[in-house]
């Protein structure tokens, strides 16, 4: 079957004339990708309209190959995702996130590997021909001198941890989701399973892994997240093998936000997906189904003294050249009205243009501005630039940057 490729970028809408999904196999995982908001498919009279998110990377459809790219540059793509993650920036050429991805997770794991895996304190016992720790004498009083070798309990280092476990799992998720790193991945896999079980990746062993992040262990903080962002943009074909990548560029945007936030907003406190409790609640008497309040979680929330400062969305969508949509609109005036005072929507404008909007709430016949909803753009050509400075010239510009997207201008100052 000649497998057909099209392509479209991010929140497009494109009409494939004359084509429809082949097979019981393609229909269930558009249905799953409709469903979850990845891609929208739907079969037409005309033919096969899809419609773009927030989404990117390629997945299968029978004999359709759908590719959406981002708006990104390659290179901008992947200096992004390093700072995101708090990793190097990649060498590897595949334009996509998924090869993006895989080529940090490996260049990590190779750093790793080269420098010493993290490893937990064993004691074995063991007959040996030139003794460690110290003589079991009760086994050497039970078998006796037979050999050469006395039997011993010693310390050993033993690297089959979590964290390890992961990590290996990690490669194995590369090498399917980005074949042109594969080859490196599975060598790097063999070399790990000379001492590290294989285990299946699922969320008990991240919480596993995550638990053994000591301050020794730190290096492996951004390769658990990388492990995680690639097994987040797996696509399954009904289950079983992958049958394309698809990555949630909103949740990136997120991560980039965060991480600008929590590396340089000295002496604040940074709370992500902070919930915003007693703003909702079902009527006591009036909640048959006894469930429980309704919560909103704004991105972050910023604490200064204790004091809640700024509420801020991450939202993956130029406002500057798009209109707000109803959704966001009505999503920020909840937290306006949980904050008291402002809620702040980031998001990404390279337009020289951009600048700070706001929308007014007030009370019905009330004053105007007691609250409101603030459109700030965050240019992340820029951001690339300052994340690719020595680190002294780069923190003071990247505080600056970080200050005026909680307190815009008067916060640069």
């Amino acid at each position: 079957m000649k497998v057909v490729e099209v392509t479209l970028t991010e929140w497009q809408r494109l009409l494939v004339p004359g084509r429809w999904l082949e097979g019981d196999e393609a229909r269930a995982t558009a249905a799953r990708l409709t469903e979850e908001g990845r891609l929208e498919v739907r079969e037409l009279r005309a033919g096969l309209e899809l419609v773009a998110r927030s989404y990117v990377g390629d997945v299968e459809l029978g004999g359709l190959r759908v590719r959406i790219v981002p708006k990104l540059e390659p290179d901008a793509l992947r200096s992004l995702l390093a700072f995101a993650h708090g990793t190097g920036g990649g060498r590897g050429r595949g334009e996509g996130p998924a090869e993006a991805l895989a080529a940090q997770l490996i260049e990590e794991a190779e750093a790793l590997w080269a420098r010493g895996l993290a490893w937990r304190a064993g004691v074995r016992r063991g007959a040996l021909t030139a003794p460690r720790g110290r003589i079991d004498l009760k086994a050497l009083a039970s078998r006796g001198l037979v050999d050469a070798s006395l039997p011993c309990e010693y310390a050993e280092r033993d690297p089959d941890t979590a964290l390890n476990q992961a990590l290996r799992a990690g490669l194995e998720l590369a090498a399917r989701c980005a074949p042109s790193v594969a080859g490196r991945a599975r060598s790097l896999d063999a070399a790990l399973g000379r001492r590290v079980r294989r285990r299946a990746l699922d969320d008990a062993l991240l919480r596993e892994a995550r638990g053994q992040l000591h301050e020794g262990a730190r290096l492996y903080e951004g390769v658990l997240a990388l492990i995680e962002a690639l097994g987040r943009g797996e696509v399954g074909a009904g289950g079983a093998l992958p049958s394309g990548f698809l990555f949630d560029m909103n949740r990136f945007f997120q991560a980039v936000v965060g991480r600008l936030l929590r590396g340089h907003l000295p002496g604040v406190e940074l709370h992500e997906e902070w919930s915003l409790v007693g703003l909702l609640r079902y009527a006591p008497e009036a909640n048959p189904s006894l469930r429980r309040d309704p919560t909103p979680r704004p991105d972050f929330a910023v604490f200064s003294g204790g004091k809640l400062q700024a509420i801020l969305d991450a939202k993956y969508r130029d406002l500057w050249a798009e209109p707000l949509p109803r959704e966001m609109l009505y999503q920020l005036a909840m937290y306006a009205l949980g904050h008291g005072r402002e809620a702040i929507i980031v998001y990404p404008s390279d337009d020289p243009y951009a600048r700070e909007a706001r929308v007014e709430l007030r009370d019905p016949g009330g004053p105007w501005g007691f609250r409101s909803i603030v459109l700030r753009p965050l240019s992340l050509a820029e951001l690339v630039r300052l994340a690719g400075l020595p680190p002294r010239e780069a923190r003071p510009r990247l505080e600056a940057l970080a200050r005026g997207l909680v307190a815009g201008a008067e916060g640069v100052r």
